[in-house]
């Protein structure tokens, strides 16, 4: 019997068997380096957010004239005067709103006063005129920080402020610790 040139019916089910099995290797490699990707990303997402605004409320908080919160006690919420420019009396606060960091700008005057108000007439947010009448408020402005937030607490005294925050996106957290020195405390 004259052999003829080409494979035999068992070389070539081996042949793809192994075929199979690096393919079958190479995709369970792949799969895995993109799902490590996009972990990795949105960790590191959760963490540049943190840091921006940690830097943020850290660097404000440390020039802040005076702090209304009470933080003695845990707080959700942070409300301070602002000590970057003490020619006017401005008020910042963080707070949550679902899953987002705002900050708000705050002015209190007392009314009538056209708008836009002059940064002469802003007062003390606890100011009392002479019929006992408290100072009005509006917002300069409110925008988001931040994001990805699941929780966010102050608390702390003599100037001492920790701050706690806890973020989520996906299944991936992140908690962060802080502490922050109030130096005009």
């Amino acid at each position: 019997m004259k052999k003829l040139p080409g494979f035999t019916l068992m070389e070539t089910i081996c042949g793809l068997s192994l075929f199979l099995v690096v393919i079958l290797l190479v995709g369970s490699i792949f799969i895995l380096a993109q799902q490590t990707y996009n972990k990795s990303t949105s960790q590191n997402e959760l963490v540049q957010n943190a840091r921006v605004c940690f830097d943020r409320l850290s660097r404000e908080l440390r020039q802040a004239e005076t702090l209304i919160t009470d933080v003695s006690a845990t707080s959700t919420e942070l409300y301070f005067q602002d000590g970057h420019n003490s020619d006017e009396i401005t008020y910042i606060k963080y707070h949550l709103i679902g899953t987002d960091l705002y900050r708000t700008h705050k002015i209190y005057y007392f009314p009538p006063s056209s708008l836009p108000i002059p940064p002469e007439q802003y007062t003390y947010y606890n100011s009392v005129d002479e019929w006992g009448a408290s100072a009005a408020s509006t917002t300069l402005e409110s925008k988001i920080i931040g994001e990805y937030f699941d929780s966010l607490e102050f608390y702390g005294e003599n100037g001492l402020i920790t701050v706690t925050a806890n973020f989520k996106k996906g299944n991936e957290n992140l908690n962060i610790d802080t502490k922050i020195y109030i130096r005009n405390y």
